[in-house]
């Protein structure tokens, strides 16, 4: 995302690009995040919301707010089995 598509956006709300909606989500989180900082503690529940700040109509979107329920793992294909990940974080 471009500064300029950027620009674009957040003047006229519109862009066929999720990587600009992307750019711009994360500059609300940040606004949003350090403004709340001056009047709640960092929780599990100040995270998630942050998190779904992130993932407002941009890939994602169904898990937005919500803890990671399964384990990443990188494997050799798209469906390995995670006891056939080459690594496991």
């Amino acid at each position: 995302a471009s500064p300029d598509e950027l620009v674009r956006f957040q003047a006229s709300h519109h862009t066929e690009r999720m990587a600009v909606r992307e750019v711009d989500n994360y500059g609300k989180a940040l606004a949003w995040g350090f403004q709340q900082l001056s009047e709640r503690d960092i929780t599990t529940n100040f995270i998630c919301s942050l998190h779904k700040i992130l993932l407002d109509n941009v890939r994602g979107e169904e898990n937005a707010g919500c803890l990671k329920t399964c384990q990443n793992a990188i494997g050799k294909r798209l469906d390995d089995k995670i006891e056939d990940a080459i690594f496991i974080p």
